[in-house]
This record gives C-alpha cells, sequence and structure tokens, in this order.
C-alpha cells in the first residue's frame, strides 16, 4: 500500500493556489486549517456543528461532464476528506470583492453585521452556477421539484425571462444558512436578482481551476489508500467494498471486538454528537468505495427496486429520485415517480443543503439505529417498504462480510440486533425500495420547529394500494418517527449524563421510528373513508403511540401527521386533512421617505461601508488580528454543576496532550484578595468573580474555573474537555421563580435602580413600582384583587407584609421607649439615633442622576396629568358604566443573545508593562476598565481595540470584558499574544439572556352604554423577573419593563412593580429591547385577555383606548400628551394613531380581518389569525465625543463612540461627515465624497471615554458629535475660503485643503474634538425648531400580522406583516429599514421557536445550548410577505440633518402581534371544535387561554385544543 501523500502533509487547493496541510492538522476541521494555516478570514465559524452555515465553504466536481460546486461545513469536514481537491471559499469567488454576489449583496443592503454573509455569498454562488451549468431548472444543484406544492416566489428582476434558479431552488440553496441580523428580505432579493440576471455560466465569471488529477495512491484498484494523521492515527480508505469489508474485519481481530477504529463517511454527525474521532488509532473511510454510491433501479421477481448505497448522499439521492420522477411522470411507473417526487421533497427538508451534500445514507441509519438520531431518511425508505443490507463484520474470516437483510423499521426499533448476532458488528452497505406499484400512492412529511434545518419533533410515511374500483384499502403501510424523553432511551440518557461533567455537551431527547401496526390493521378492508380514518387514528393512539412512549404533546403532533397522511394516499375529499405548503421565501413592499437632495449624502440610501468586504469574506474581525509567533490559543474549563463544591482540579490529562502548554486558575492570574478577579465595571454588590476561585463553589453550570493554553485552538478546545474538576455536594441551587421567592433570593432593586420609585410588597429596596392616578381605591370600588395576590409573590408578599407590620410594631414600641426616655435629656436619644447604621451607599451613575430629574417631573406631571387626558387622578369613572374584572397570569419567556461571532478577544503584553487588547465588544471603555481593575494596572496602560463586531444585541457590552481580562491575564502570565474565542456551545450556556418574567395581572373594565368597546379604569400588574446568578445590568429589564408598561394606552389609575430574584443561572443582561419586549407582550396580552372575556375585537378594544392628542387649544404652544405613567410626550411627535389608521388603509385591515373570519369558517383543518399592535419605546440622550482630522491629502479620518455592529453606524457617521464638511464648499461642488473618509476602529488611544453602544442611539449620538466636530472643522475652512478663493467660487475640495498647507504644516486648525449630543446642534436652538428639543423622546409603530395554523400539527406559518414606523427623517432609510425588518423577525424567533430552558438533572445547564436546539428564525421562517412603510411626513424633532429617531430595538416590540395572532388561530381552531364536538373537553367557544412564547409546534398544536385527532374527524365526517 502507498501513502497518500507527500511525508510534509495534505496537498489541497484554496481559492486558486496550492497549499499543504501539515499531518498532525490532517484531522482537524478543515475550518481550523482555513482559518490558520491557510491564512483563509472568509470561513467563520459561528456554531461549530453545521447549524448556521457561516463557515460554508464549495469544493470542485466533475459531474456530467460539468464543473459542478458542491457547498459544505468546514467546520465538519476533516482536512483529510479535501485531499487533491479545490475548495473554493468566498475569498476566491471570482471578482473577490467586486463579484457578482458582493455586489448584489450591496446593493440590495443585504449585509449588516457580515458574520454571516460569506457562508451566503458562497451558497447563492454554488447554487447559480450549478443551475447555470445544468442548463435549465431541475438540473444538478437546481431547482427543486414542486411536489410539496413549492411556489416560485416574487419577481426574478430579469425583464419576465426566466430566471436560473426558481423560489423553490433558491430556499433549499439558502436553507443551511442564518442570519441574525437582515430579517432575510434583503439577501433573499440580492440572491433573486442574480437569479434573474444570469443567464450563462459565464455571467458569474471563472473559478479557479481544478488541481491536477493526483497520482494513484493505492497500490492498485480496489486497494487500500494510508494516510497519516499524526498524533499516531492512519486514515484507512479503501476503493472496493470487499477491501473495506476485509479491513474492517482485520481491525476488529486486532482489537479484540474492542474498537480503536472507527468508520468515517460525511462527518456530519459530529455537530450532533460533538464526538470527533481523536482518540481511535484508525479511521476507516467509505467516500472511496464505488459500490457504496450505487443509485439504480433493477428489476425482481416482485417488481422494480432501487438500490440506494449506503455512501450516497441526502442530496444526491434527492437529486437521483427527482430524474425517477421525471422519467416515470404519466408512465406506467407513474406510481413510482409520485413516490419518487414526494420523497425528494421531503429529503431536501433535512437539515440544510450544505450537510445534505455530505451526510450520507448509511451514516444516518446507522446513527439512527445506534444513537436514536431522528431521522427522517428511515420514515421515507422505511414508509415505502425499504430493507436495509448489512456486511457483518467479525474477527473469523469464514464469516466476516456476510450479507444480510432486515426490515429496515425492525432494524431501527431492535437497534440491528434483529438483523445482527451478538458479537458482530456491521457496515451498512446499501438500502433497497421496492418502488410502489401501480395504484399505489405516496405520502410523507414532517413537523420541526423550522420548515428544514430543524430536527423533526415528528415525522410519518403512508403509502396505500385501493383495490382497482377504489372501494376497499388493499394495503397500507404507516410509518411514523417521534420523539420521546430522553429517561426512556438509555443510549440517549447515557449521552446527556456527559452534561454534569460538561456544560458544552448538547441534550439530546429520545426517537423511535415504528411501524403503526393497529392503525394499519384497522384500515385493510375498509372503505377509504373519513370514517376508517377515525378509527384508524383511534388504533394508532391508543395503541402504536402509547406502546412507543411517545409522549401526549408528541403524540398529538404525530398523530395529525399520520391523519394528513392517510387522508392523502387513501385520496379522500378536500375536506380531509392535508399539511400546509411550503413557505416560499420573504417578498415585500418598502415605502420609504424620498432623499431630500439639498442634504445629500445625508437622508440617502447610499451603501453599507464595508458590505462588499464583508461578502467577500476579507472584512476583519477581531479574530483576524495578526497571530505572532508563538502565540498561543485559550479555552476556558467550566464548572457543570451548580450549587456544586469544587473540590479541585486534576489537569493532567489535558497537560499530557500534545501541543498544551499549561493550565491556569484563579489563583495563577489573579492573586489578589479574592484570588479571582473581578468583572470590574460592575456597580452593585456581588461582583461576578473572573474565575471561580477553587476550592470554592460553583454558582451557576459553565461558571468558568480554569483556562487551558495550546498553540492550536483545536488542541486547546479538547484539552480544555480533559481537565478533571473534582465536585463535592450540591446544596442551595435555585432554578426557578418560585423556589427564589420561597427563599426570600432578590435583588435589591430598589438600590440598583435607584433613581426609580420604590415598591414594598416583597420589602424594602427589594422591588421596584410605578402608579399613576389611585390604583387601591379603583380596585376597592370594582372589588377587584390586587395583582400580587394572585401571583408568584403571593406567598411572599404575605411574609414581607408579616414582617413588615412586626418591624412596625417593634419601631412602635421604640418610640414609646423613646418618649418615655425624653425626661432624661435629648440629647441622648439623639445621639442614640446618630448610631443608626446607614443603608448601603450605591453610586448612582450619571445617566441615572438625569433620571432621578425626569421622574421627579413625570411625578408633578401625574398630579396635573387628570386635566389633560393622560393618567393621573382618582378612581375615574366611579360614577360610570358597570365594572368588569379581569385577572390573569402570563409568562415571558428568555431569549439568548445568538450573535454570530461569538465572544472573542486576543491580548498581548506591551512595553513597560502594558497590555493590548483587541476585543469583539460594545465599548472599549468597558474592556479597558475591566483589564485595568483585573490587572492592577492603570487605565493609561490598557489599549482595548476594536474594528467591527459580529453582533452584539447587547451581549457583548458587559460579557465581553470577561473575555478580554481572561486573555490579557493569560498573556501577562505568559509573555504571549494570547487568542480567545468561545466555542457556540460555551458562549450559549456562559452567558444568559433577558429575563423570563411571570406576571399577574387585575384589569378593571368600564363597560359603555353606547355598547362599544370598553374602557380600562385600572390595572394593577405584578411581575417577577429570573435573574441569574449574579446582577451584572439584568436589573435593566425589570426598569425598562416598567417604562413600556402602560404602552400607549389611557389607563387613568395604573400600578405596576416588578422585582428581580437570584437563581444558579448564568447571569442575565441586555438582548435587543430589554424589558421593553417583556413590557409590550404583558400589556398586549392583557388586553387580549380583556378583549376575549368581554366578547370585544381587541382591535377596537385597543383603538378605544389608545392616548389621544388633546383639543387644539391656541393658548397652547407645544401641547403635551401624558402617559398612563406620566411620560411626557410632545403632542406633535405623537403619531400612533395615524399610523394605526395608515395600517389600517394599506393593509386593508378589515378586509383582512373578514377574509380571515371566511376562511376559518369554511377550514376545519388550517386556521388564521390576525392580530395588529402599537409599540411605544423610550430613549435616551447622552453626550459622547468624536474626533475628525483632515489629512493633507483631502481625506478625512473620522473617530466616534460607536462602535460597528451591522447597525450601520459608521456609514450614518460618513454621511454625516461628508454633509457637514461639505458646507465649507460651494453648492456646485457638493456633497463631499464619501470615498475620501474613513471611519477609524475604536481604540481607548484614540477617543477614551465614549462608555457602551447599547440603547439604540449610539448611531444618532455618534453623528451628533461628528457632526459638531464637522462644523468646527467646516467654519475654519470657509474663512480660509474666503481669504484665499475671493476670485472662485468654484473651488474644489482639493484645492481648498491645498490652500491650508505650509512648509510647517497646515496653516488652519485640521482635526477638531466634539462632545456633545443632539441638543448640542446649532438647528436644535435654531428659529425653526418646532419646538423644545428634550433630552429624551419616544419612537412608535404599529405593526400588523396575518399567521397561519396546521390545527392538527401546530405547525405554523407567518404570512404577511405590515409595519408602520415613525423614524423621523432617517440618516440611511435603507439602513433603517434593514434595522427593522431585521429587529421583528428577531423578536419573531423569541415567539416562535427560541427556547431557553435549564434543566437540574444535568447540573442546570443550559438545555438548548447548540444549534440543533436553539432555533433562531432561518429564512423560510420570515414572513412571506414583509411590507415596511417609513413615515414619509413624520414630524420631525428638529429642522435640520439630523431629523432621526433611534431604529436599533424599537421594531422588535412589534414582533408581539405574530403571537398574538397565532393565539387568536388557536382559539378559532378551540372555538371551532367545540362547535364540532359539542365539548371541546370542557373549553366553551369564548373562552380565553394565553399562547406562552416561543410558541413551538407543540405548544400550538395544544393551544389548539385537548381533543385527538380521531374525535375530530370522526366528528367533522358526521
Amino acid at each position: 500500500m502507498a501513502p497518500a501523500a507527500a511525508p510534509e502533509g495534505i496537498l489541497l487547493r484554496v481559492d486558486g493556489r496550492d497549499v499543504v496541510c501539515p499531518a498532525e492538522m490532517a484531522n482537524a476541521p478543515l475550518a481550523a486549517f482555513l482559518k490558520g494555516k491557510a491564512g483563509v478570514k472568509s470561513v467563520k465559524v459561528a456554531c461549530g456543528e453545521g447549524g448556521c452555515g457561516a463557515c460554508a465553504v464549495a469544493v470542485l466536481e466533475e459531474k456530467d461532464g460539468k464543473t459542478h460546486l458542491r457547498t459544505f461545513n468546514s467546520c465538519l469536514a476533516p482536512v483529510y476528506a479535501l485531499r487533491g481537491k479545490a475548495v473554493v471559499t468566498a475569498e476566491g469567488l471570482p471578482g473577490g470583492a467586486a463579484s457578482k454576489v458582493a455586489e448584489a449583496f450591496d446593493s440590495h443592503h443585504a449585509s449588516q453585521c457580515g458574520y454571516c454573509t460569506p457562508g451566503f455569498a458562497i451558497a447563492c454562488h454554488a447554487a447559480l452556477h450549478n443551475a447555470a451549468a445544468a442548463g435549465a431548472c431541475g438540473g444538478a444543484g437546481g431547482c427543486g421539484n414542486g411536489s410539496n406544492g413549492s411556489t416560485a416566489n416574487g419577481s426574478n428582476g430579469h425583464d419576465g425571462a426566466k430566471p436560473v434558479l426558481d423560489g423553490e431552488g433558491l430556499r433549499q440553496a439558502l436553507d443551511g444558512n442564518l442570519c441574525r441580523c437582515t430579517g432575510y428580505r434583503p439577501i433573499v432579493a440580492a440572491c433573486k436578482s442574480l437569479a434573474g440576471a444570469v443567464a450563462d455560466i459565464e455571467d458569474l465569471g471563472a473559478l479557479p481551476a481544478p488541481p491536477a488529477p493526483a497520482p494513484p495512491a493505492a497500490a492498485a484498484d480496489g486497494g487500500v489508500e494510508v494516510l497519516p494523521l499524526g498524533h499516531g492515527q492512519l486514515l484507512k480508505a479503501p476503493h472496493s467494498l470487499s477491501t473495506l469489508i476485509a479491513e474492517a474485519g482485520a481491525l476488529v481481530a486486532a482489537a479484540d471486538g474492542k474498537g480503536g477504529w472507527r468508520l468515517v463517511a460525511g462527518s456530519t454527525g459530529h455537530g450532533v454528537y460533538k464526538d470527533w474521532p481523536v482518540d481511535e488509532c484508525v479511521l476507516l473511510s467509505v467516500t472511496e468505495v464505488p459500490e457504496l454510491k450505487r443509485l439504480d433501479v433493477a428489476e425482481s421477481e416482485a417488481g422494480a427496486v432501487l438500490a440506494v448505497g449506503a455512501g450516497v448522499t441526502l442530496e444526491a439521492l434527492a437529486s437521483g429520485l427527482d430524474g425517477l420522477a421525471a422519467a416515470e411522470a404519466g408512465g406506467k411507473g407513474a406510481a413510482a415517480g409520485q413516490w419518487a417526487a414526494e420523497s425528494a421533497a421531503h429529503l431536501r427538508r433535512i437539515a440544510g443543503k450544505h450537510v445534505r451534500n455530505s451526510a450520507t445514507v448509511g451514516g444516518n441509519l446507522a446513527l439512527a439505529a445506534e444513537r436514536s438520531l431522528p431521522s427522517d431518511v428511515a420514515t421515507v425508505l422505511g414508509g415505502a417498504g425499504a430493507t436495509v443490507e448489512l456486511a457483518l463484520i467479525t474477527a473469523d474470516k469464514q464469516t466476516n462480510g456476510s450479507i444480510v437483510r432486515a426490515d429496515l423499521i425492525d432494524f431501527l426499533a431492535t437497534r440491528a440486533a434483529c438483523a445482527v448476532p451478538t458479537g458482530a458488528s456491521y457496515i451498512i452497505t446499501a438500502v433497497h425500495v421496492p418502488l410502489p406499484a401501480a395504484g399505489s400512492r405516496f405520502w410523507s412529511s414532517r413537523v420541526a420547529e423550522r420548515y428544514s434545518n430543524a430536527a423533526a419533533v415528528a415525522n410519518a410515511a403512508v403509502q396505500a394500494k385501493l383495490s382497482a374500483d377504489g372501494s376497499t384499502v388493499e394495503s397500507v403501510r404507516i410509518v411514523y418517527g417521534a420523539r420521546t424523553p430522553a429517561s426512556t432511551d438509555k443510549v440517549v440518557a447515557a449521552h446527556n449524563a456527559a452534561k454534569t461533567v460538561n456544560v458544552t455537551a448538547a441534550l439530546l431527547d429520545g426517537w423511535v421510528a415504528r411501524r403503526a401496526a393497529a392503525a394499519e390493521a384497522a384500515l385493510v378492508g375498509q372503505s377509504p373513508s373519513t370514517a376508517a380514518l377515525a378509527t384508524a387514528l383511534a388504533a394508532l393512539t391508543s395503541s402504536d403511540l402509547a406502546a412507543a412512549g411517545v409522549p401526549p404533546s408528541t403524540a398529538a403532533v404525530a398523530e395529525g401527521l399520520v391523519a394528513q397522511g392517510v387522508a392523502a394516499a387513501l385520496g379522500l375529499t378536500a375536506a380531509a386533512p392535508s399539511r400546509l405548503p411550503p413557505p416560499p421565501l420573504v417578498d415585500g413592499v418598502s415605502d420609504l421617505p424620498a432623499p431630500v437632495p439639498e442634504l445629500a449624502p445625508v437622508s440617502h440610501p447610499t451603501g453599507k461601508i464595508g458590505a462588499k468586504l464583508q461578502a467577500s469574506g476579507t472584512a476583519h474581525y477581531t479574530e483576524d488580528a495578526p497571530v505572532h509567533e508563538g502565540a498561543l490559543f485559550a479555552a476556558l474549563v467550566t464548572a457543570a454543576r451548580a450549587g456544586a463544591e469544587l473540590k479541585g482540579f486534576d489537569p493532567s490529562p489535558a497537560l499530557a496532550l500534545p501541543g498544551v502548554v499549561r493550565f491556569l486558575t484563579a489563583a495563577d492570574l489573579f492573586p489578589g484578595p479574592t484570588g479571582a478577579g473581578a468583572n470590574a465595571a460592575d456597580r452593585f454588590p456581588g461582583t461576578e468573580p473572573l474565575l471561580a476561585p477553587v476550592p470554592g463553589r460553583a454558582d451557576f453550570a459553565g461558571q468558568p474555573i480554569g483556562v487551558v493554553l495550546a498553540s492550536s485552538p483545536w488542541m486547546a478546545a479538547r484539552a480544555a474537555k480533559a481537565v478533571v474538576v473534582q465536585y463535592g455536594e450540591v446544596t442551595d441551587a435555585v432554578f426557578t421563580i418560585e423556589e427564589a421567592l420561597d427563599k426570600s433570593l432578590l435583588y435589591p432593586i430598589g438600590l440598583m435602580a435607584a433613581w426609580m420609585p420604590k415598591g414594598s410588597s416583597l420589602g424594602p429596596a427589594m422591588s421596584l413600582c410605578v402608579q399613576g392616578g389611585a390604583v387601591e381605591p379603583a380596585l376597592a370600588a370594582a372589588g377587584a384583587p390586587a395583582a400580587v395576590s394572585h401571583g408568584p409573590a403571593a406567598a411572599a408578599a404575605a411574609k414581607a407584609a408579616a414582617a413588615a407590620k412586626a418591624a412596625a410594631a417593634a419601631k412602635a414600641a421604640a418610640a414609646a421607649k423613646a418618649a418615655a426616655a425624653a425626661t432624661e435629656g435629648t440629647d441622648k436619644v439623639a445621639e442614640k439615633g446618630a448610631e443608626a447604621p446607614a443603608g448601603p451607599v450605591i453610586e448612582v451613575p450619571a445617566e441615572g442622576k438625569a433620571l432621578v430629574e425626569a421622574a421627579k417631573e413625570e411625578e408633578e406631571a401625574r398630579a396635573r396629568g387628570a386635566a389633560d387626558g393622560g393618567g393621573g387622578g382618582g378612581v375615574d369613572g366611579a360614577a360610570g358604566g358597570k365594572k368588569r374584572v379581569v385577572t390573569g397570569r402570563y409568562q415571558t419567556p428568555s431569549q439568548l443573545h445568538f450573535y454570530m461571532e461569538t465572544q472573542t478577544a486576543v491580548a498581548w503584553p506591551d512595553e513597560d508593562g502594558s497590555v493590548v487588547v483587541h476585543s469583539a465588544c460594545q465599548g472599549t471603555d468597558f474592556v479597558q476598565a475591566a483589564v485595568s481593575v483585573a490587572l492592577g494596572l492603570p487605565l493609561n496602560k490598557v489599549a482595548a481595540r476594536c474594528r467591527r463586531v459580529g453582533g452584539g444585541f447587547g451581549g457583548k457590552a458587559t460579557f465581553a470584558r470577561r473575555i478580554a481580562c481572561l486573555a490579557a491575564a493569560a498573556a501577562v502570565a505568559t509573555g504571549r499574544q494570547v487568542r480567545l474565542q468561545l466555542p457556540r456551545n460555551l458562549d450559549l450556556a456562559l452567558h444568559g439572556g433577558r429575563c423570563s418574567t411571570d406576571v399577574s395581572y387585575t384589569a378593571v373594565l368600564e363597560e359603555q352604554e353606547d355598547g362599544s368597546a370598553p374602557k380600562l379604569a385600572a390595572l394593577d400588574v405584578h411581575a417577577v423577573c429570573q435573574g441569574g446568578a449574579y446582577a451584572d445590568i439584568s436589573w435593566l429589564d425589570p426598569a425598562a419593563l416598567l417604562s413600556v408598561i402602560d404602552g400607549v394606552y389611557r389607563i387613568p389609575n395604573i400600578r405596576a412593580e416588578v422585582a428581580l430574584t437570584r437563581c444558579s443561572l448564568p447571569p442575565r443582561t441586555t438582548v435587543r429591547a430589554p424589558g421593553d419586549i417583556q413590557g409590550t407582550m404583558i400589556i398586549e396580552q392583557i388586553l387580549e385577555h380583556v378583549a376575549a372575556e368581554c366578547g370585544v375585537d381587541p382591535e377596537q378594544l385597543r383603538a378605544a383606548n389608545l392616548l389621544q392628542p388633546p383639543a387644539a387649544d391656541p393658548a397652547e404652544e407645544n401641547p403635551i400628551i401624558m402617559t398612563s405613567l406620566g411620560k411626557r410626550i410632545p403632542s406633535r411627535l405623537y403619531t400612533v394613531p395615524r399610523m394605526w389608521h395608515r395600517l389600517e388603509v394599506d393593509a386593508g385591515w378589515e378586509a383582512l380581518k373578514a377574509e380571515v373570519a371566511d376562511f376559518n369558517a369554511s377550514n376545519l383543518w388550517t386556521k388564521r389569525g390576525v392580530a395588529l399592535v402599537p409599540a411605544r419605546y423610550g430613549m435616551w440622550r447622552g453626550r459622547k465625543p468624536a474626533y475628525v482630522s483632515i489629512l493633507a491629502d483631502g481625506t478625512i479620518q473620522v473617530a466616534c463612540y460607536g462602535i460597528e455592529m451591522g447597525q450601520g453606524l459608521f456609514t450614518k457617521v460618513a454621511q454625516v461627515a461628508a454633509h457637514a464638511l461639505g458646507e465649507a464648499l460651494p453648492a456646485s461642488q457638493r456633497p463631499l465624497d464619501m470615498g475620501l473618509i474613513k471611519v477609524m476602529d475604536n481604540s481607548s488611544e484614540l477617543l477614551p471615554n465614549g462608555g457602551v453602544t447599547g440603547g439604540s442611539t449610539s448611531s444618532e449620538l455618534s453623528c451628533a458629535s461628528v457632526r459638531l466636530a464637522c462644523l468646527k472643522l467646516a467654519e475654519g475652512l470657509k474663512k480660509q475660503a474666503e481669504a484665499k478663493f475671493a476670485d472662485k467660487p468654484d473651488y474644489t475640495w482639493k484645492e481648498l485643503l491645498t490652500s491650508t498647507g505650509g512648509i510647517m504644516g497646515a496653516t488652519i486648525a485640521l482635526s477638531a474634538f466634539a462632545h456633545g449630543d443632539p441638543t448640542d446642534l446649532p438647528e436644535a436652538a435654531g428659529p425653526d425648531t418646532p419646538g423644545p428639543v428634550e433630552p429624551d423622546y419616544s419612537v412608535f409603530g404599529v405593526a400588523g400580522a396575518l399567521v397561519e395554523v396546521d390545527v392538527l400539527t401546530g405547525e405554523r406559518r407567518v404570512l404577511r406583516s405590515d409595519i408602520v414606523f415613525d423614524l423621523g427623517r432617517p440618516i440611511n432609510s435603507a439602513i433603517d429599514l434593514g434595522q427593522v425588518e431585521g429587529a421583528f423577525v428577531q423578536g419573531m424567533g423569541m415567539m416562535l421557536a427560541e427556547k431557553a430552558t435549564y434543566d437540574p438533572s444535568y447540573g442546570g445547564g443550559l438545555e438548548q445550548n447548540s444549534t440543533w436546539s436553539y432555533k433562531p428564525p432561518a429564512a423560510s421562517c420570515a414572513p412571506q410577505q414583509l411590507n415596511v412603510t417609513l413615515l414619509s411626513d413624520a414630524p420631525l424633532i428638529f429642522n435640520g440633518p439630523l431629523s432621526s429617531k433611534a431604529v436599533g430595538e424599537p421594531p422588535l416590540l412589534l414582533s408581539s402581534a405574530v403571537l398574538m395572532a397565532l393565539q387568536r388561530a388557536a382559539n378559532a381552531a378551540r372555538s371551532t371544535a367545540v362547535t364540532v364536538l359539542g365539548n371541546g373537553n370542557g373549553a366553551t367557544a369564548n373562552h380565553f387561554q394565553p399562547l406562552l412564547a416561543p410558541a413551538t409546534v407543540e405548544r400550538v398544536r395544544a393551544a389548539c385544543g385537548g381533543w385527538s385527532a380521531a374525535e375530530l374527524v370522526k366528528a367533522s365526517s358526521a
């Protein structure tokens, strides 16, 4: 056997250049090699498990005589799998930053943070290339079939010509990629524009040439290729099935049957099981065995059989089935063609295309049998009666290689025991699928949290054959797959047990794939009818699903799928159950304000700076900081059990690994008084240690306790898992709000937000409470209970009340005693009084001090607010109409950031004891301050820098400090550069998201005599937020919740109180729209509940209770609207009623509601819902610095405090700078060319004291301070022009700058510093200013949503969303449009599928710490129609270039419309079921049932009613 490569390593071609991978990296992920040794920046490892597509690359392959691009996830593919092949990354696309894809992404504003963009670019280019190479849709890699009812989406941008790639093909191409920023519409639009513009493969440009064919590595045909992988590992790649079997037998014999080797194929299973083969001595590859790639049809005595080799990829199988379907369509094999088309459509919903391009049929089935992988392949093929072919592997040469066959479903159900003798191993060689006979019909489908790229909750396949006259069911085969509890599956339970020692382990569910024997028996011989279907479904539920241990919530989904499948296979009427069609990709109409020519480039939709660099993958992020010679890579060792005693470490297994340099603990890095360091920027008690000290106690699962340093990130990650942590007993771990309340574990939030009014129900300073009007009298007058009395804090409040009563009694007794002692002299009493301990001293931050003053103003405003229609006064309406009381409970969920770029820092020691830190952060000041304190350095010896961030959403405001501090401390300790980037699994587990909330409420309604919608008379809300083990800045959630709890509604008497519990969870922090989204969800849900209880239209209720502008009063120059809680809003800026009306008109709201009502009345199995909600978001400004310099050649450097995170901040800053500096030019020379301007990297050296980028105002504040600085420069340049160009009125910028030069430098100041905010701008105080410019303001928007629900399965689609938003006059409307869409879709993730829960049985770690279980929206999840209007005639805060409003967070609030619409659809389903069934399991037609977020498919199905599909089908047929 000859070696496969030269001793120096593996040769492959990357973007047209030959590179050699050293042997020691041959078994590393390709992404690690490309990012490291190969120097490729475009590969972004955002998840490391094939779930997001950011690392996608393509390999050049010959297919049908043409070059084909096969995309795959480079984070999963080992380097050795690409030996001798040509790989193309986004950097290698023809044209680079000027490629067709880069140009399209730039022109469509399709890149925001840009971290995901290279992966999308590869996916789009490859799909277009393959489709163009095939010459038409339906070719290899081109358009998919439409057997599932797919439709093309939107225009193709090519003058009506057929695009090279249709909507379904494009959806398939993009289904393996995630974006957290854009909301997908601009990405889809960019790709569609290319699909319409590309007519020929040459239009895309020439790809790099493939490498020359390598000489044969095997000794002869059918030999074995042997490749050393380093560290004692070998790869063996047989080139025939016989040699594969022989090698496997020899390995079994050599290992005594105990292993030491592993079969490898597509390598996608690592993404689920995190089991990269590093310990095995031999990897036996099946990818070069031609027999395993067969895909052919053969005739047998029983009929035609499709043979599928085990090495066939899922995408290749789907393409082969496309060909079979096309060949058999309309012919004698129509049944086979129908089966093929149906199966191909189902297969293309598995994972994403990059995974399907690599994952093999055999690997999928082996994992399903051995490790309970949720397999759609098994269900699809098993539903057609497939058998699996196995080669037995034994140490006995006589029996080794014996071929056996077994029914596929039996093979899975017995974990291969039905075919494999005890002690033997096996290799799946093929699957044999009998093609359906004439007259058969096949159906298959799945239900998951996303249409594709999500593991199935359940799936099903049904094949039926009727008698010739169609009167009888001759045969039927029903196969289903369903999720089961992990505890019932020994293999999965053993896998999950690793979570208690490794917090990054991904928790999995069990899975069963079974024949529905009882249901089949109930159908055979019966007439094809809904009555027979109902009987079969009853048998399915009572026998099949129950026997398999499928839990009720999942069983209901599986039953619904089978109902749809049987109905379709039997050919029942249209009134029978049917599935939802595939979702078309998002399309939409955008109505944006027209640019103002005289303000150019401000107000113009210029392209985002750096978008082309991002699309080509050449934009630099923190991880791309140059690697120093001898650099070390860090990985964190974390505690896996919350509340456990940490007794010690054993790092020796890690230190024994090659390349591992050092293991560091808190005692090594932070030998101060605590031995642990601290997140120094925390203001409040209970500061979190950077590393938990050992011995000590783990405060939460995922808490860092050590750092491993190694010569590669790959080895550092491996070593971190090898460190043994010694645990003791678990004590006092608290995981729920109820537990925390019972143990009085509350943060003193009244001290943390010291400027806000305090509550008293849970003890002094333990809650915040805001009030308007007189709630207690209003509740008493209506006989209504206080909210706290029926909420989660009822017992805790009673305990606090008793304690307060006792304290009051003690105080009274002390007062009496003091009075009695008064005769002994007041001096002594006064002296004793002076000894009373002072309360905690809490530093009130600067913004808090401003808020204190604002709170005082609002309190005064409330006192006088009753007269102007705001929210003050006594018991309003006491003598009015009849009162109605509505009480309820509600919960809002947590949500994780899921920024695409995980937490990253690069640090190195500098001269004179200084340290440099590059951090992916939201504020270099925060990083500088934290590192300074952690290392005991003065601030001027810490340089913190950041160029751009791959998404932040609040998660890199405070959390980035820990990563920066640990990298810096390790760098100082070793004297070398240290690079630390968290893997996705740890990033999710370590960083808590937004606070989940448990709410109780009491609403008092006043019914109107005219029968119109009732008015809110009083509202009492009590909320408890769930915090983590440390406060961080989680107090912002409850504080902001209170700021919006009154929404935009007039509530004369309102009280809202909120507390923050301390639980054994990762610290919570801000997530986009922190607290505001919870508050908005709460008030909107209350109104939904009230509307249902009162039997009124929710939109009419909202409209009746909206705040309204006061009546015109000539004496009032600037009338003010007061919110119910005293927020002052200038009447002219309050646009909600206008936007509400506009959306109703533009969306045809009344007609749409009528259509939905008609649809629901005529559809039993599918329901729709619509909802319309408003939102208000409060903004606070602050003064920020900027520094602008004009250089001698006329180019300009701008430094601003804001970090570029994808929100387009740098672009807006450049636009403003170009406009402001252009004021020094004659009108004919304006605007100044933006290409002259470079916005500099953020640096604590260049521009310190800026604070954090967050709160959505950073763009406008950066623009304001930059404009102030530029105006200073423009003023000097104007004077220069007056002196130098009196005779040349049309001087140019270059001439003007040339005139400022002198022998010793510039003759005038060409640099300017400014520190200010929009209120400091000259136009803010100008004569044209409409009214006083306040330091704070509100942003308003309105949104409507139309959704569709599959009643039987809980599948849901967002069909349409309409948004109207008031952003004033945007600086860049295209960027702001992207922010609106992106925020809305991110909010949809919270409403639909992003679940974040912590399981005490697994150490309290995050259950959803992988892309396998945490599901942000994919492209197929976005609204099918997303229409956005930015008010073109919005009132301006002041007249001038900067009259825009903040946009980053406010639109997220409007996503609550989706949840409300789903709730209504589910309520409609439940109401219909009541009518059909006559009882609905005790429910009444108008009974309100809240649908909690995230509205997963199982929750939606449950919300539709407790009935079974059998009951509803039976009743519907009566």
